[in-house]
């Protein structure tokens, strides 16, 4: 029997890193170097992409937002995403 307590054991920031670690596995278009990670927007929270460290792949992984959105929606992240460089916004992805 699987533990019942298993996500009671968790913080909900935890949760959402292992949800976040589960994105960039499955989307593989997303350099190592990226950021990632959720935050507030207007009245709710939305995934951002944060490219300072690797600003020369950020043309290619555009060029794959379908695939990014695919993934977002399929593990519950939400249905926008923010890219940017440093606090520089430089696309919003969304349906």
């Amino acid at each position: 029997m699987a533990n019942s307590n298993y996500f009671a054991n968790h913080t909900s920031a935890h949760l959402e890193s292992i949800a976040i670690d589960r994105y960039r596995r499955l989307i593989d278009c997303i350099p190592s170097k990226c950021r990632v990670f959720r935050e507030i927007w207007g009245n709710s929270t939305i995934l951002c992409l944060d490219f300072v460290d690797c600003q020369e792949d950020l043309e290619s992984t555009l060029q794959q937002s379908w695939l990014l959105l695919a993934g977002l929606q399929s593990l519950g992240l939400g249905s926008s995403i923010i890219v940017r460089i440093k606090q520089k916004m430089i696309k919003i992805i969304n349906n």
